[in-house]
């Protein structure tokens, strides 16, 4: 039985991540973009916004006790697939905060270039958490890595007290790597405010090189093909990434600042710079911040 394995997070669609400034965790935490009937869906400058749904998917075979099942080959969607929907929860992957600093970077648009003036919302991590938030989590040390797209991307600069435009290419699939040392883990979910956890116990299974691991899948994605099932067409565009308005919600303006310049209303966000020689690109990227929590 292997006494360490490679516990591998994938992320993908409308995230945040909160990098603390030691670099020793970053927070996930979630827009709560899922349809609501009964409401107009907008972003804050007046335009339509897309549901997303946001999931936490594994591997039965990972499951602790269940024999027999293949596993996944490390890239494509599991053949027996566990997947839970987040609805304003919190996420415990199992992996104690140690100190250990993070190695490598997230390669998503970085609200710390595109928007110096804003920071998170109050509160993303403490137990009264704002409301429009559907997940959140810690992630401790690790290596840090994206899938950049081969496209480029420009980002108006109204959020930057320079008024530049920022120029960068950038990836929807982000990755969490990390050896842990044991057996398996537990992996708990619970809903904001409750004090009772559901366990997940799970064990590693054999990559095709040999690696022990357990992969999880975390994301946050739009109508077209949610679940990234190979068989299905992938959210592919040529347009503006307008779902990325989402991440917005989990910023506000820094004390300060003055919010006639810099209104609610302003929500820069990736727009394709047009490449004959390009094919269609993914979108639906994350964003990142540096802050305290």
């Amino acid at each position: 039985m292997a006494t360490s394995f490679l516990l591998r997070i994938e992320f993908a669609g409308i995230i945040l991540f909160v990098k603390n400034p030691d670099g020793r965790k970053i927070g996930v935490v979630m827009p709560d973009a899922r349809f609501k009937k009964s409401q107009q869906m907008q972003h804050a400058d007046g335009t339509n916004a897309a549901p997303h749904v946001g999931y936490l998917r594994f591997d039965a075979a990972n499951l602790t006790g269940v024999k027999g099942l293949p596993v996944s080959n490390g890239s494509d969607a599991p053949p027996y697939e566990v997947v839970h929907r987040f609805a304003a929860e919190e996420l415990d992957i199992g992996v104690a905060l140690d100190g250990t600093p993070s190695t490598g970077s997230f390669q998503v648009p970085d609200f710390d270039e595109i928007a110096p003036v804003r920071t998170v919302q109050d509160g993303l991590f403490d137990t009264a958490i704002p409301a429009g938030v559907n997940m959140r989590m810690v992630i401790p040390g690790g290596a840090l890595s994206t899938a950049v797209e081969t496209g480029t991307w420009r980002i108006t600069g109204e959020l930057r007290p320079d008024g530049r435009e920022t120029v960068g290419q950038y990836g929807g699939l982000s990755y969490w790597d990390r050896f842990i040392e044991g057996t398996g883990l537990t992996v708990r979910l619970r809903p904001f405010g409750a004090t009772e956890w559901v366990s997940i116990p799970l064990v590693p299974s054999p990559l095709p090189d040999g690696t022990q691991a357990i992969m999880l899948k975390i994301a946050n994605l739009c109508q077209i093909n949610p679940m990234e099932w190979p068989e299905l067409e992938l959210r592919e565009v040529r347009e503006p990434d307008v779902d990325f308005k989402w991440v917005h919600r989990m910023l506000r303006l820094k004390d300060g600042e003055d919010p006639v310049r810099y209104p609610d209303r302003l929500l820069p966000h990736p727009d394709p710079i047009p490449d004959p020689n390009q094919g269609i690109l993914a979108d639906c990227f994350p964003g990142q911040i540096t802050a305290p929590f």
